[in-house]
């Protein structure tokens, strides 16, 4: 299942002054200046995932169709920006003689115009369209060997780390175990984004008084034959088929290692719900100190619980018992009933293969 979080671009209307500047000519200055640039206002920026995952895409020579969330709505790339009617045609005008080239940084979107037949190396040198700090430029999803006229180039200012993480805004998968009973593993890329749910129940058996014959002592015979000779029985408190809801004794039902490392999950942000149910949500891409960009193994132990051993004891015996003294040794050893259920966002891929 693929989804979008769905956010809002607002654009300062400064952003206007470079269209105001260039009504008329159809081919702009290589000056080195934007023809537009337009700040995100936004956390989560649609557009910009949208580049990104199309990054991701040329990565992986992924050539199926896109998905509708996946998809650049044209103009997209104005942010919603309101253009009076002659700003429009003048924008059009350069847009269907020129190469258009929107470029998307972290805050903000730059759009430039180039002649056709530039290769795009020469037009980001003549564009001076620079990566920032610890980025690449990534052009997406075009096989032109040069820049066409009428053509829009995406390109992408980030990381490859960024690029990774943003995959979880577009891909998620679910895995489910209805009762855990031996560990559970999964292997996931350092990137990736996990909400597990928990559904718990702490039990123990249930016990219940039940009536039983014991050994009864020798009768004469005048006794067996007057039918005076009664059986043995008494009580004792054994275990039934049932079980017992307990409450648990701590929020520590599981315990989770990661990359061998034993971890609490109270530190982890555990918490428990309005449905009864347990949350937990592991953000790797923010958990970089603990996981050195490398492969991630997330399993969950089942924990021992310590030994309950309750020595029940007969009693009510009736007057032909030969022993008075009979006793069981029962396990009461409380156990946890665990359900496990992953929402895992994004794939696991790895750094090192896109590199």
């Amino acid at each position: 299942m693929r989804f979008m979080v769905m956010g809002f671009v607002f654009i300062s209307i400064i952003s206007c002054k470079r269209i105001n500047q260039t009504s008329g000519p159809t081919n702009i200055p290589l000056d080195g200046n934007s023809y537009l640039s337009i700040p995100n206002k936004s956390v989560s920026n649609v557009f910009r995932m949208k580049i990104l995952n199309l990054a991701l895409r040329d990565f992986l020579q992924d050539q199926t169709e896109l998905e509708e969330s996946e998809k650049i709505i044209p103009g997209e790339e104005l942010g919603g920006l309101k253009l009076s009617k002659k700003e429009l045609e003048d924008y059009r005008r350069i847009r269907s003689n020129q190469a258009e080239i929107v470029v998307s940084y972290a805050d903000r979107t730059e759009i430039y115009f180039a002649p056709a037949g530039l290769s795009k190396i020469e037009a980001q040198e003549k564009l001076a369209i620079l990566a920032e700090a610890h980025s690449k430029l990534y052009w997406t999803q075009n096989p032109d060997r040069v820049l066409e006229k009428g053509s829009v180039y995406f390109v992408a200012n980030s990381s490859l780390e960024e690029i990774l993480t943003n995959d979880n805004n577009f891909h998620t998968s679910e895995e489910f175990v209805d009762e855990i009973k031996e560990n559970v593993v999964l292997n996931l890329s350092p990137y990736q984004k996990v909400h597990f749910y928990f559904d718990v129940a702490f039990l123990k058996k249930e016990l219940a008084v039940f009536e039983i014959s014991g050994k009864k002592k020798a009768c004469s015979a005048e006794i067996t034959e007057a039918q005076l000779c009664d059986p043995c029985s008494f009580k004792i408190k054994r275990t039934t088929r049932r079980e017992v809801e307990l409450a648990l004794p701590n929020d520590e039902f599981i315990n989770l290692k990661i990359n061998d490392k034993e971890m609490r999950l109270k530190d982890m942000g555990i918490s428990k719900i309005k449905n009864g149910s347990w949350e937990l949500i592991l953000d790797l891409s923010k958990m970089q100190s603990l996981t050195h960009g490398l492969p991630v193994k997330l399993e969950w132990v089942l924990s021992k619980e310590t030994q309950i051993n309750f020595l029940s004891l007969g009693y009510d015996y009736s007057e032909n018992c030969q022993m008075h003294d009979y006793a069981e040794n029962i396990d009461l050893t409380p156990r946890k009933k665990i359900g496990i259920k992953a929402q895992i966002f994004g794939r696991n891929l790895e750094i090192e293969s896109f590199k």
